[in-house]
């Protein structure tokens, strides 16, 4: 019996240790990826920005988009797939890149899922120059913004200066399906050594979940290491 309790003490305060939340609040000694590179050309599932282009192809046989990153000045290529399962709720994509402005070393490509509710998630593969360092899919979709009180407050909330926010203008309020949000107002990104942060406003997600929403939670808070 001696043992079965030193065990399951063991056994405590190892979870305790494992799935303690990180305050991850001040974020002032973190870079913040402020940068949204501008779209040069798309076409479909074809994007290119800064010295990259993304293209993607979809496979029914195989059920994926096959798709491929061409580094344009070294003719360097990474292909990569991804598997329906993630975007399977997916009417169109997006392709995106951040940088920081304070250090250009570390390149953060999003591909985005949209859909009829909002966005379904995001794949996102971050680069060291023209090497991979990490690629994973994040399942976290922002609702449809239909209005643009809603699509103003989100902006407001999430912006981390006022600077950054972008007019709402479209000539007949009635006139359309969903105003567009820029992922950086739904997905903050950041970076300290050899993590990456991803911040996510859970009050605007798709699929919140029931708990109340307060100052203490109102984000999401997902770290990756990546491979250097």
């Amino acid at each position: 019996m001696k043992y079965f309790w030193l065990a399951m003490m063991f056994f405590y305060l190892s979870w305790i240790s494992c799935c303690k939340a990180t305050n991850f609040k001040d974020l002032t000694s973190w870079q913040y990826y402020d940068q949204e590179i501008p779209i040069q050309s798309t076409e479909g599932e074809l994007w290119v920005f800064d010295d990259n282009r993304i293209k993607c192809d979809w496979f029914p046989d195989i059920e994926e988009f096959n798709c491929n990153l061409l580094f344009l000045k070294s003719n360097k290529k990474f292909d990569f797939s991804i598997p329906l399962g993630s975007f399977i709720d997916s009417t169109s994509f997006n392709g995106y890149l951040y940088k920081s402005s304070t250090n250009n070393l570390f390149n953060v490509f999003l591909i985005e899922g949209e859909s009829e509710r909002g966005t379904v998630g995001y794949y996102v593969l971050i680069f060291d120059k023209t090497k991979l360092v990490n690629h994973f899919y994040l399942d976290y979709g922002r609702a449809g913004i239909y209005s643009f009180d809603q699509a103003k407050q989100l902006l407001q909330d999430n912006a981390t200066d006022n600077k950054e926010l972008p007019e709402l203008n479209i000539d007949n309020a009635e006139n359309f399906d969903e105003i567009y949000i820029n992922p950086k107002y739904f997905i903050s990104i950041y970076r300290k050594n050899n993590k990456f942060l991803f911040k996510i406003a859970r009050n605007y997600m798709w699929n919140p979940d029931d708990i109340p929403i307060t100052d203490e939670n109102k984000y999401i808070y997902i770290e990756k290491t990546i491979n250097e």
